[in-house]
């Protein structure tokens, strides 16, 4: 019975000891920059919405999202901004979708400006 116990054991520690280690998650900054309302017309970014394999925010004002990514891995982002041209009656807000970032995150809180 003793031997069949320390049999587990080994069992037991052998399993964990070959998993290997997971990388961290930390939220980090971006921000997007106004050419990406060229496919609309122009404009300055009011509104961003995006989401990647670890998080995802709603729509938030401004061009600035904090969201959750893996340090030392690529991670990648996929979501829409909003646009506005004052130059239009009214300020036509426009949505350009389908934007994707990829971006490699090598330290915690880290900032990025795409």
């Amino acid at each position: 019975m003793a031997g069949g116990a320390a049999a587990l054991a080994i069992v037991g520690a052998s399993l964990v000891s070959a998993q290997p280690a997971a990388a961290a998650t930390t939220t980090i900054t971006v921000t997007f920059s106004n050419w990406r309302c060229n496919a609309t017309g122009g404009g300055k970014i009011v509104a961003a919405q995006m989401g990647s394999q670890y998080g995802s925010v709603p729509k938030t004002k401004g061009k600035t999202i904090k969201i959750k990514a893996k340090t030392n891995a690529k991670n990648s982002l996929t979501g829409v901004v909003w646009c506005k041209r004052p130059w239009h009656k009214g300020g036509i807000v426009t949505p350009v979708y389908n934007i994707k970032q990829g971006l490699w995150v090598s330290k915690p809180n880290q900032k990025f400006t795409t």
